[in-house]
């Protein structure tokens, strides 16, 4: 894939360059500085040096057409010790130009943006051991060739200071207060120093790497453009790599390690955390808007209506507050029905007249027979303390019978205790439907006398143990 690459530097007497040293270089031509008469050698590699070529600007001598004389009077043209006779620009060749596409597009480029400007220059193509690293060199003279005379042209010229009336600006004296009067009696105006030499802006070479992208682009696929700009102006969140250079990668080939290339595989790896980063925080983005959405969609009624796009009016007419609406609530379970005294005590009767038809009997006696009776199971009788009764018979005074039985007991268990027969008994547990009636305090529970209301509407006295086996759901063992 085509990569864009555009790099300017100065060739300084400051540094220890000179313009004629770096053409040599670029040219590997053997060249003569006629200004300190030293000799250079040029470039070793002269296999890797395709094609070489000088461009003059309009008006520009034709001797300037040897590279060695055009150099060497550009050093002459320049005085001072730290000055910059020329520019070299280094820009890389796309892979997909043939040896053709690479000279059109470096003459094309050199003549719109150098040689129409009035500047002279040279340029080499090269390449490498396996053609895959082809670059130029363009070595431009840093001064214009004024195309009347045909001469080097000054670098600034001095102009009047103008203000915003277009008039000239005077210089005053600040102890007289008027205005300065110079040699010959002549006034002295305000004056600027205004460059002639736009190579050294910034925008003239903001304007070189954008021509540069151009050129290439004009004839490269659509796939393979290339973008003068830097990931900060496109947008990108990307650390740039640096540029490696040739000494870095002998010492990688030689089983070293150069600095440049560590720092660009350092680059390399931050650039993959980024973009491992940037696909999480994605992913997440992702998730919270999909719960985001699905959170609003439960809570709008699913027949409400949309809101409206258009933005709302900045006074409102005062609306009626709207009621509370209360949330709903969930269903509550019918209240349980009130078990009073009389509710259980006609549940009782039912219950009792069943077990006593299951028996055998009428509603007012025992058993005829005992062949239902279990065998293990003792035959019921009336325990009183020292006695046992015998069970009322099948008679319609059984009820009576059994309520004077019962009686009986309760009145001698008290007077055996030694207190008064009608003194209920203490500390005695009972159901809250229960009627209990001179209960002797005995700790047997199969004892204790309990006064139950019978079907026939008159009082019964049973003992727990039987009132438990009628109806075990209601009255419990004492």
């Amino acid at each position: 894939m085509a990569i864009y690459s555009l790099h300017v530097s100065n060739v300084s007497r400051a540094a220890g360059s000179s313009a004629v040293a770096s053409c040599s270089y670029i040219t590997s031509r053997r060249m003569r500085d006629e200004r300190t008469g030293e000799a250079f050698n040029g470039f070793g590699r002269r296999e890797r040096v395709e094609h070489v070529c000088t461009m003059l600007p309009e008006g520009a001598p034709g001797e300037y057409l040897d590279p060695e004389r055009l150099f060497n009077a550009v050093e002459m043209a320049e005085k001072r010790s730290d000055a910059r006779p020329a520019k070299k620009i280094m820009v890389a060749l796309p892979r997909e130009f043939d040896a053709r596409e690479r000279f059109r597009a470096l003459e094309d480029f050199i003549s719109w943006n150098i040689t129409a400007n009035g500047y002279a220059c040279t340029y080499a193509i090269h390449t490498d051991k396996d053609g895959r690293n082809p670059h130029a060199h363009i070595l431009v003279a840093n001064r214009r060739i004024d195309p009347k005379t045909g001469r080097w042209a000054a670098k600034s010229r001095s102009e009047f200071a103008l203000d915003a009336n277009g008039r000239r600006i005077p210089v005053i004296d600040p102890d007289t207060g008027r205005q300065k009067i110079g040699a010959r009696n002549r006034k002295v105006w305000k004056r600027v120093n205004v460059s002639n030499n736009p190579l050294d802006s910034k925008e003239f070479l903001e304007r070189l790497r954008r021509e540069w992208a151009d050129s290439c682009n004009a004839l490269l696929p659509g796939y393979a453009v290339i973008d003068h700009r830097s990931f900060k102006a496109r947008g990108i969140e990307r650390i740039p790599t640096i540029h490696e250079g040739y000494a870095s990668r002998e010492m990688e080939k030689r089983g070293g390690r150069g600095d440049l290339c560590e720092e660009n595989r350092r680059i390399q790896a931050l650039n993959r955390l980024l973009d491992a980063l940037r696909a999480m925080i994605g992913r997440l983005s992702d998730q919270a808007q999909g719960i985001l959405t699905a959170v609003k969609r439960r809570q709008r009624p699913s027949g409400a209506p949309q809101a409206p796009s258009s933005p709302e009016p900045a006074e409102r007419p005062q609306e009626r507050p709207q009621a509370r609406e209360t949330p709903p609530q969930a269903p509550q379970e019918p209240p349980k029905p009130i078990r009073t005294k009389k509710a259980l005590t006609d549940r009782f009767k039912t219950r009792l007249d069943e077990r006593l038809a299951e028996k055998g009997t009428g509603s007012g006696g025992w058993p005829k027979t005992n062949a239902n009776r279990p065998k293990n199971r003792p035959n019921p009788t009336w325990r009183r303390h020292g006695t046992s009764p015998t069970p009322p018979t099948r008679s319609t005074s059984a009820w009576a019978g059994a309520r004077e039985a019962t009686d009986s007991a309760c009145e001698n268990a008290g007077n055996a205790k030694g207190r008064h027969p009608k003194t209920p008994a203490r500390n005695l547990e009972r159901h809250p439907y229960q009627r209990v009636t001179d209960t002797p305090s005995t700790p047997e529970p199969s004892a204790v006398a309990m006064r139950i209301h019978g079907p026939a509407a008159t009082g019964v006295y049973v003992t727990p143990l039987i009132a438990k086996v009628i109806c075990p759901d209601l009255l419990p063992v004492v």
